[in-house]
């Protein structure tokens, strides 16, 4: 009996092959898997995209969010579609007829994970990619706060700074403002993004 054999795919197939029906994608080990957020991780998203988005504005910052823009790591047969990913306008409007990607740090600045169910892919796989790439900063924000990543079981923000080829972790909660270094002055707390600008408890969430 012959095994048909499934090729296995490289990041430039990712971009070249990426489904055009609307849905969301990643490239893991080789092959496209559809991501399936729920409601409450997408509205988690669209608010941190939002609330950026108007700093943005506010201050006349040097950034922009595309989306959905995706990250090549690395490693090979890989390709990250963040939450809400900010990149440096200059550096991004250098070839606007080029592919919604992003192969290293710049223009990549900030990228943002929302957790759902599988938390190691925010807290370490991804965590691990962004910085070996030496993306600037990365959030990783976490409304259900279940898996053992979180020992208080507390929903959270931890932001994570690239210094010296290392990501250095600080974690917010409640009502606590996020500290960003890219957005020295936002005001967003982290109740704020976890329930996506609605009072706590909001809905059935």
């Amino acid at each position: 009996m012959t095994q048909t054999q499934i090729k296995s795919l490289t990041y430039e197939d990712y971009i070249e092959d990426y489904p055009e029906d609307g849905g969301l994608y990643e490239l893991i080990d080789g092959r496209i898997v559809e991501l399936r957020p729920s409601r409450r991780h997408q509205s988690v998203a669209a608010f941190i995209h939002v609330e950026l988005t108007l700093e943005i504005r506010r201050l006349k910052l040097p950034y922009e969010l595309p989306y959905p823009s995706s990250v090549k790591p690395l490693e090979p047969g890989q390709g990250k579609l963040p939450d809400v990913i900010v990149v440096e306008k200059a550096k991004w409007r250098q070839d606007w007829k080029g592919s919604s990607s992003v192969s290293g740090p710049g223009p990549a600045q900030l990228v943002v994970e929302v957790v759902s169910t599988n938390a190691a892919d925010d807290y370490e796989i991804k965590r691990n990619q962004y910085e070996a790439l030496g993306i600037p900063e990365y959030w990783i924000v976490d409304y259900l706060a279940k898996s053992k990543y979180v020992a208080d079981k507390t929903p959270g923000v931890s932001v994570l700074v690239w210094a010296q080829g290392r990501y250095q972790k600080t974690r917010f909660t409640g009502k606590s403002r996020i500290v960003s270094p890219t957005f020295p002055e936002l005001d967003l707390t982290v109740e704020e993004v976890i329930w996506a600008g609605e009072e706590p408890g909001y809905g059935d969430w």
